[in-house]
């Protein structure tokens, strides 16, 4: 078993005015002498390293989960010095767990892949994550909807009568409003799919009845005449 430190600043600031990072070794090597884990093999230590990028993508947090091995220690002084949100937590502790890995949390008070404590804990940090998976998701909604309402293509397939231009927003294909257009007007004046899928075929436009019918559905409002 080896025992090792993680610390974290997030602010070159921070670094240079040695802020934080002694004191959080200092606190480490206290907890592990407390706590009979032995001397303290190696600190990884990220300098100016912000925390909304997630431990395994960090230089020195992705040297420490490549090195640690069935039986080893992590201590860290808090929650927040090691992941980026509770989502991120309970993601990376699920991985530690797998290796065998035990991680110390001086601001929980401990090992929070032991019994007792650990139990607690996951069952917190599980009911945060679903709720931060909860605020992503509506953010990512809101965010495609605005840039929905301002013409950008998301990917997919692209609509009919409209194209994506080099900046990636959609801009009318004025052949395929043509298009557009007449298949509403033949709608509403009582043709069948059939037949408007045989009139738009002989104009050079192959759509299927399924594509008609979508097509009249979504702008027969606006367009019909």
């Amino acid at each position: 078993m080896a025992t090792y430190g993680y610390c974290r600043v997030s602010t070159m600031q921070q670094v240079e005015q040695g802020e934080s990072l002694d004191t959080q070794q200092v606190r480490i090597q206290q907890w592990a002498a407390l706590h009979q884990l032995g001397d303290i093999e190696e600190f990884y230590i990220e300098k100016g390293v912000s925390g909304s990028k997630p431990l395994d993508q960090r230089e020195e947090g992705g040297r420490l989960l490549s090195n640690v091995v069935k039986g080893d220690v992590i201590v860290a002084c808090r929650l927040d010095r090691v992941f980026r949100s509770a989502l991120n937590a309970l993601e990376m502790i699920e991985q530690l767990r797998e290796k065998g890995v035990h991680l110390h949390l001086i601001d929980l008070n401990g090992d929070v892949m032991g019994e007792g404590l650990s139990r607690l804990f996951l069952t917190i940090i599980a009911a945060v994550a679903e709720q931060e998976r909860v605020r992503i998701a509506e953010r990512i909604t809101d965010v495609k909807r605005q840039q929905r309402s301002l013409g950008k293509f998301l990917g997919g397939k692209r609509r009919f009568g409209y194209q994506v231009d080099d900046n990636g927003y959609e801009v009318e294909d004025v052949k395929e409003q043509v298009v557009i257009k007449d298949i509403v007007n033949m709608r509403s004046q009582g043709k069948t799919y059939d037949a408007i899928v045989s009139e738009v075929a002989d104009k050079g436009f192959p759509l299927s009845r399924g594509g008609i019918f979508k097509i009249y559905n979504r702008y027969k409002d606006a367009m019909a005449v």
